[in-house]
């Protein structure tokens, strides 16, 4: 009878843990895109800018509408920074630009077109 309660015992303490450590994982992972200062944040942050688009013809704004563009991705495995089509901001520049449309673009945007670098 011990045996069988010490090993009942050891079961549920490593599922406890287990859960735990699942629990704390999920949680570190929603508040880290949230609070830390992480690359894509810092351009999140310069992106106010990225997102001006007083300069662009009516045409153009329609042009970026047309090929879905989106201010934010939606996932960080597809933006515009990994995009084969988009041109990192030259010096003293915070946005990019892409090879599809005119106009700013940020490195956490995306559009439909979106292809793999290629490196």
């Amino acid at each position: 009878m011990t045996t069988n309660s010490r090993r009942l015992f050891l079961q549920k303490c490593f599922t406890s843990v287990l859960q735990l450590t699942f629990v704390s994982l999920v949680i570190e992972s929603c508040t880290s895109k949230k609070n830390e200062p992480s690359k894509e944040n810092k351009t999140t942050a310069s992106s106010g800018q990225c997102n001006d688009y007083s300069d662009l013809s009516k045409d153009d704004i329609a042009k970026r509408e047309s090929l879905g563009y989106v201010e934010r991705a939606p996932t960080t495995n597809k933006q515009c920074g990994n995009c084969n089509l988009w041109l990192p901001p030259v010096a003293g520049d915070d946005c990019g630009k892409c090879q599809l449309f005119e106009g700013p673009v940020p490195a956490i945007a995306l559009c439909a077109y979106w292809a793999p670098k290629i490196r």
